[in-house]
């Protein structure tokens, strides 16, 4: 542990004076943590605005990288008109030197985006989203174009019932798959959503439920298993219970720090 307290200590040092300092994750899969150091999971990232439109951090991974960061990025925008922005983006890896880039362009709620891996020299997916008024609906249509196999998904997301109801249809080239997802608000708090898999036909049910406390629990079951997740704050709590041996249960805890 002492090289992440290291590599903390250089962090605050060097981002001295900023606003908020670095953010670590603390993610325990294991509550054994038979792996010592590394059931933590120890993740951390630092980002600042270097100039007007530009800005650069840096993240760790205790497991992938010790006491070296993981990765180094820096963005810009820039805006064409009114309406229309120009995003990109270069993270290099620092373990296996490759950058990845990635560039977006926006307008209204439309865009379209790539990205580029030095490493594999290959694009990596073309992303795109356009949204329309289908006489007072709202319809989105979001495209993705695996460039190197030439496969596709499309995802097809419509209000049904003003802001009470959507449903989404997912069709996936690669896999043959189509899956239909309804979501229905059932009050200020309940969020319903059942989906069925219209190629086996296999169903499961989420429910989304806000607390008072603005802690958020979520709960999926399908026929194999249930999974629940529970969000407050810098705390998120994941569960899976395998309806087939319930001994074989699991638990994770994840918390944020912020070094301000």
């Amino acid at each position: 542990m002492k090289c992440v307290a290291v590599f903390a200590a250089i962090l605050s040092v060097a981002f001295a004076g900023q606003q908020s300092g670095p953010v670590f994750h603390v993610n325990i899969n294991d509550p054994s943590l038979k792996d010592g150091a590394g059931s933590l999971n120890l993740e951390g990232e630092y980002s600042r605005e270097l100039v007007d439109n530009v800005n650069a951090g840096v993240k760790y991974d205790y497991n992938a990288n010790r006491g070296l960061p993981s990765s180094l990025w820096v963005s810009t925008s820039a805006d064409i008109d009114d309406d229309t922005k120009l995003c990109a983006k270069a993270e290099y890896d620092v373990k296996s030197k490759a950058t990845v880039i990635e560039a977006r362009l926006e307008r209204g709620s439309d865009g379209i985006s790539i990205d580029f891996d030095t490493g594999s020299n290959e694009a990596g997916p073309l992303k795109l989203r356009k949204v329309l008024d289908m006489n007072g609906r709202r319809l989105t249509l979001e495209p993705t174009i695996n460039v190197r196999d030439r496969t596709g998904e499309l995802v097809i997301n419509t209000e049904v019932d003003e802001d009470k109801t959507t449903a989404e249809l997912t069709l996936n080239q690669a896999d043959e798959s189509a899956s239909l997802e309804v979501s229905h608000r059932l009050d200020d708090f309940n969020v319903v959503s059942p989906k069925v898999n219209l190629k086996s036909g296999d169903v499961s049910v989420r429910l989304n439920r806000a607390l008072d406390n603005g802690g958020v629990i979520e709960v999926t079951a399908d026929r194999k298993n249930v999974d629940w997740e529970f969000n407050e704050n810098a705390w998120t709590v994941k569960g899976n219970i395998p309806l087939e041996d319930t001994g074989a249960s699991t638990i994770s805890f994840k918390r944020s720090i912020n070094l301000s």
